[in-house]
């Protein structure tokens, strides 16, 4: 089984994801029916992809990654992703098998720990999928008109990125742009962004689609120009471009129909734990193990 820490650091790490151009605090995946990922082959996810001492990766699995990764990282081509997340499995299935190996699946803290990540993810399975039941057409439809009609569309750049790990080396390259080095060609020779193989090029994006530290200076940024300093971010040192910038047109109900459903069913969880909780039995107990009461001698039996 994969873990989901060690998931999150091989496909953050490996990829050099996290707080960079990626949105700082991504939705969670949906456990709903997994929708075909663009560009992916339409084939069952059961497909090998590649084997690890005999054990698969399969399709569903590279598909679960993309899938939690954030919005403007998944919505890269399909061809860009695919070889980059099978590698970063391939190499957790390689940990994992160690792992086994070295009888880790034995030690009762690992043992305790896998316990309470499986409970997470039926706990954050049905909590989802509860939410997800209460979204209705007609409340999209209400939230649509609320929120987005008749509003003018967001404000979104064009823009490409360099990554690398050491600021020295993002130095150099911004001075060898600065005296006319070809973006694209830096990018695909230089960077270890997943969209190196792009040139860099990040697509039409919003603010609110990157993490705070590019954000901030990728819309300050004037069409052409490049930032003073590369831009520090948890995943490494970032050079900058904006190829254009343009006011979007109000988005149609049916390209945010998935976000507006994603927000409603964030906003109706809290009711859904509330009512799990009703009725639970619970017993709590202090560090000496004494049983907690109201301060009269009586122990709740229930949660109202």
């Amino acid at each position: 089984m994969r873990g989901p820490a060690v998931r999150l650091l091989c496909l953050y790490g490996l990829l050099l994801l996290g707080g960079g151009v990626a949105v700082a605090d991504p939705l969670p995946p949906t456990t709903a029916p997994a929708a075909p990922l663009p560009g992916a082959p339409a084939q069952p996810g059961s497909q090998v992809v590649a084997e690890v001492d005999g054990r698969p990766v399969t399709l569903a699995d590279v598909g679960d990654a993309i899938r939690a990764l954030p919005p403007s990282m998944a919505a890269l081509p399909f061809d860009v992703l695919f070889p980059a997340v099978r590698d970063q499995l391939v190499t957790e299935q390689a940990v994992v098998n160690r792992a086994h190996q070295a009888g880790l699946d034995d030690d009762p803290t690992v043992r305790r720990r896998m316990r309470a990540a499986s409970d997470r993810v039926l706990a954050d399975t049905f909590v989802q999928q509860a939410a997800d039941a209460t979204v209705t057409e007609a409340a999209l439809r209400a939230r649509y008109a609320e929120t987005i009609a008749g509003k003018p569309g967001p404000v979104e750049i064009r823009a490409r990125v360099i990554m690398v790990p050491a600021e020295a080396r993002a130095l150099e390259l911004l001075d060898a742009l600065r005296g006319g080095a070809d973006f694209a060609a830096l990018a695909r020779r230089e960077s270890k962004d997943p969209t190196a193989g792009v040139g860099g090029d990040l697509g039409w994006v919003e603010r609110d689609r990157l993490g705070p530290e590019i954000g901030a200076v990728a819309f300050s940024l004037a069409v052409g120009e490049l930032p003073a300093y590369p831009v520090q971010s948890v995943a490494g040192w970032f050079i900058l471009r904006v190829e254009a910038r343009r006011q979007a047109p109000t988005p149609s109900f049916a390209a945010v129909r998935e976000r507006l459903r994603t927000e409603l069913a964030a906003a109706a969880m809290p009711a859904v734990t509330a009512a799990a909780m009703k009725g639970t039995v619970v017993r709590e107990y202090t560090l000496t193990g004494k049983e907690v009461t109201d301060g009269k001698g009586k122990v709740p039996e229930t949660r109202p």
